[in-house]
C-alpha cells in the first residue's frame, strides 16, 4: 500500500502560513516509506548557532552539545566547506582560498537553529505529533505567480575549466588519486515566489529528504533521494548511493534495466569501493566488530531513474556529535592519504549544504534518532521580487537532507 505525501492543496495552506515567516525548517518525505513516514516542521527557534569561517569548530560542537543536553532540538544547515576544518591537513587550503560568492551574500559555513519541539507529522497515520498540528490557513485563490528563470550561466569559463581538467588527468597519470568527479555551479536568476519554486521541484522528484530552511532573506530548497545517515539509540546506518541508470520506455525495458543495473560490474564495483570506504568510516565509532553490511546492490525507483543503494549499520559507544561529524562529515572525506586529499585541492569550493533535525535526548524515550543526507539544495538569497539562484552540485553525484529525532522517525 502506497502512503501518501502531503496533499498540494494541504502544501500550499502550509507554505502560505509559512510565506510571512522570518526563519523556520521544514523537512518532508515526499517519497514515504515504512522507513521514512514522518515530515517534521521546526519554527521559533530560541537562539542560532552560527559558525563563520576562522571560528573554533570544537567550540561549536560544545555549544550544539550543550543544547542537546538541555533537551533541544537542532535544525539547520552545515555546509560542506566546513569539512576542511575537521581535517588538520586541510585548514590552511581553507583559509588560503576564498570561499565561493554565488552562494550567500554572508558567509556561514554552518547555521543551527534551536527548538524546543518539531511539528511532526506521521504519513502512516495522517496524525500530528510533538507541538502538534502546523499551522495551516485557507488556500490562497488561484493567482498563478509568473515563474520564469533567465540568465543562466556555468560559475567557471570553459578555458579554467579545461586547465583544471588537465591538471586532473596529471594527477591521476601519476598515481596520485583514481577518480576524481569534478562538478560545476549552474547559475541563474528566479523571479517567482519560493514556494512555488518549492512546490514545482517537489511535484516532479519525490524524495524522502526534501525540504525548506529559511533564515531570512536566505533559503535553502532540498531534494534528497540519499540517506547519509541515521542515528537511532546506539545504531547508526548508513546507505550510500552509486549506480544510476534510465528508466525503460516500456515496462519489460524498465525491469531489464533495473536486473542490467543490479548486475552490472562496473556499478556493483563502484558501489562496493564506497561501501567499504564507510565501513572504515563506522568502524572509527563503532564497538570492535559492530560494523556490519545489510544489503548489497539494492535498486531504488525514482520518475526519471534507477539508484543502486547499499546499507551499513554500526553499534555505538558512547559517541559525541562532535566525534560523529569528523568521523562521517563530509561523506568519503575521511583519514585515509592523499587519495581524498587531491580533489579539493583542485576544485575551487563545492557548496553542498547538509540539512540537519537533530534529536533532543529524552529521559524517557528510548527512540532517539538522528538521520542526515547529502542534498542537492537550490540557494536563494531574495530581492524585490527576483531571487539569485545557485544550483549546488553533488559530489561523485551524491546530493544533503536530514537529521532528524535526519527526531522524531
Amino acid at each position: 500500500m502506497t502512503i501518501p505525501a502531503i496533499s498540494e492543496m494541504a502544501l500550499q495552506g502550509l507554505l502560505g502560513q509559512l510565506a510571512d515567516v522570518d526563519s523556520y525548517v521544514f523537512l518532508e518525505s515526499t517519497k514515504v516509506t515504512p522507513e521514512n513516514h514522518q515530515s517534521l516542521l521546526f519554527l521559533e527557534p530560541r537562539e542560532r548557532l552560527i559558525f563563520n569561517p576562522g571560528d573554533d569548530p570544537a567550540r561549536f560542537f560544545q555549544q550544539a552539545q550543550n543544547r542537546l543536553d538541555q533537551g533541544f532540538f537542532l535544525a539547520g544547515y552545515i555546509s560542506y566547506e566546513f569539512g576542511y576544518l575537521l581535517e588538520p591537513s586541510l585548514e590552511n587550503s581553507l583559509k588560503m582560498r576564498p570561499i565561493a560568492p554565488h552562494f550567500f551574500d554572508t558567509m556561514e559555513l554552518a547555521d543551527l537553529g534551536v527548538y524546543r519541539q518539531p511539528h511532526i507529522y506521521d504519513h502512516q497515520t495522517a496524525s500530528f505529533s510533538g507541538a502538534g498540528p502546523w499551522p495551516t490557513g485557507k488556500v490562497r485563490e488561484s493567482i498563478p505567480t509568473r515563474q520564469g528563470i533567465t540568465n543562466l550561466r556555468l560559475n567557471q569559463e570553459k578555458d579554467d575549466y579545461l586547465k583544471v581538467i588537465n591538471r586532473i588527468k596529471s594527477y591521476i597519470a601519476a598515481g596520485d588519486t583514481y577518480q576524481v568527479n569534478y562538478t560545476l555551479k549552474l547559475l541563474f536568476d528566479y523571479t517567482g515566489s519560493t514556494g512555488d519554486l518549492y512546490s514545482t521541484l517537489r511535484r516532479n522528484q519525490s524524495v524522502s529528504y526534501g525540504g525548506i530552511i529559511k533564515n531570512g532573506a536566505n533559503t535553502i530548497l532540498t531534494f534528497s533521494p540519499e540517506l547519509f545517515f541515521r542515528k537511532q539509540g546506539e545504531t547508526i546506518t548508513v546507505r550510500p548511493m552509486k549506480g544510476t541508470m534510465h528508466r525503460g520506455r516500456t515496462l519489460i525495458e524498465d525491469r531489464d534495466n533495473v536486473e542490467f543495473l543490479h548486475n552490472d560490474i562496473k556499478n556493483r564495483s563502484e558501489n562496493v569501493m564506497i561501501v567499504d570506504l564507510l565501513r572504515n568510516d563506522l568502524g572509527r565509532l563503532s564497538r570492535m566488530g559492530g560494523v556490519s553490511v545489510q544489503s548489497l546492490f539494492d535498486v531504488e525507483t525514482y520518475e526519471t531513474l534507477h539508484q543502486m543503494t547499499s546499507s551499513i549499520k554500526g553499534h555505538l559507544g558512547n559517541v559525541s556529535l562532535e566525534e560523529m561529524f569528523r568521523a562521517l562529515f563530509p561523506m568519503r572525506f575521511g583519514n585515509w592519504g592523499r587519495q581524498r586529499y587531491v580533489p579539493w585541492r583542485l576544485s575551487g569550493s563545492w557548496k553542498l549544504m547538509i540539512a540537519a533535525s537533530i534529536p533532543a535526548p529524552s529521559a524517557t524515550s528510548r527512540r532517539q534518532v538522528m538521520r542526515c543526507s547529502m542534498c542537492r539544495s537550490a540557494p536563494s538569497s531574495c530581492g524585490k521580487g527576483r531571487a539569485k539562484w545557485v544550483s549546488a552540485p553533488a559530489l561523485s553525484g551524491i546530493p544533503i537532507r536530514s537529521m532528524n529525532g535526519r527526531s522524531a522517525t
